[in-house]
């Protein structure tokens, strides 16, 4: 391309011959779920990490994690109560 700074959606890997374009695993959520409730599921990823890090690792967490924790898992139940 002499010159030309525009490159095509398939040069890129956006285009839709590009063999690894699906659906995002958020946008399949979202058809199923409002939004404020799938944004407050994504508080429950910290906490389930320390679990299973402590399980399946044996890394025992510090306090402040498990503190941390409990607040996320408290957050997402308030947010979801409804």
């Amino acid at each position: 391309m002499s010159g030309s700074s525009s490159t095509s959606m398939t040069e890129r890997g956006t285009g839709p011959l590009h063999p690894t374009r699906r659906p995002e695993p958020s946008a399949v959520a979202l058809r199923h779920l409002p939004a404020g409730r799938l944004g407050a599921t994504t508080y429950v990823v910290p906490a389930l990490v320390v679990v299973m890090s402590w399980v399946l690792l044996g890394e025992v967490p510090p306090w402040g994690a498990l503190v941390g924790g409990a607040l996320c898992l408290a957050g997402v139940a308030i947010a979801r109560r409804r």
